[in-house]
């Protein structure tokens, strides 16, 4: 069955579009409206488990016009999976309009370097979120003072907000996956595109159960829950495409000393 090649740009738009909506642009996404800040804000921050926070400014959620919502770790974090999920749509879409000869060697260094990026941007994303879920909790448990300072801080999470992204965003990895089953169903096939497709939606619900389970004073230790697992995730997933980049690049070398026919 031949591809359609429509679809098939659809379906990268649409993953674009995911990227750059996580990443933090987009006028095309939900965003809340901005609150203003207090005052008396400027006043020196606290700084709790290696993070300066403001308690006078709880429940501000500073977003740019040209910005949707991402609070927390969890939105921020889905990239890790949502990059690599674009980097191997794109590749696996171009070797079927182009020669794979001369696909092979670009998809295996871009997918080389991604997955070292991502796999060094998961490490340090896993232990910044576990850092600051555990000063959250502890200060949470520390009743009355840590009680105080934890709800002052963490206290009110913007899930709507937050909901309303990730609703977005879900809504484009669905029409993604479509657009690819009605280009080509021989995208099936390709079981490392399959399930790093479904980790990625799968990662964005995980996020919204995580937000919408406990009651709002505890959505933000949830949020940096989700983002540990996100993290964990896009570790796994860069180490998978670093091998496949890797066993990629070995055999466009062996190709290369083979002797040419005479």
């Amino acid at each position: 069955m031949k591809p359609r090649k429509s679809l098939l740009i659809t379906a990268l738009i649409a993953a674009i579009l995911v990227v750059s909506g996580e990443i933090g642009g987009g006028v095309w996404l939900v965003r809340p409206p901005q609150k203003q800040q207090n005052p008396v804000s400027n006043r020196n921050p606290l700084v709790i488990g290696g993070r300066q926070v403001d308690p006078h400014s709880v429940g501000t959620v500073p977003v740019a016009p040209s910005q949707l919502a991402r609070p927390g770790f969890g939105i921020p974090y889905l990239p890790l999976l949502d990059v690599l999920l674009l980097v191997t749509y794109f590749f696996t879409a171009a070797s079927i309009l182009l020669p794979e000869r001369a696909i092979a060697p670009a998809s295996a260094v871009t997918s080389l370097i991604i997955s070292l990026l991502v796999l060094l941007a998961s490490i340090l994303g896993i232990f910044t979120a576990l850092n600051l879920t555990l000063a959250m909790v502890g200060l949470l448990l520390s009743f009355p003072f840590g009680t105080a300072v934890y709800l002052a801080v963490w206290g009110s999470f913007p899930v709507g907000a937050a909901a309303a992204t990730l609703g977005v965003l879900l809504f484009l990895k669905l029409a993604f996956a479509v657009c690819l089953l009605v280009a080509n169903p021989r995208f099936i096939q390709n079981k490392g595109l399959v399930l790093l497709t479904g980790t990625s939606i799968l990662a964005g619900v995980i996020v919204a159960f995580l937000h919408g389970l406990p009651p709002g004073i505890l959505a933000s230790i949830t949020d940096g829950i989700a983002g540990i697992l996100v993290g964990v995730a896009g570790l796994v997933w860069a180490i998978v495409v670093l091998v496949w980049a890797v066993i990629g690049l070995v055999r466009i070398i062996m190709a290369a000393r083979l002797p040419v026919p005479g």
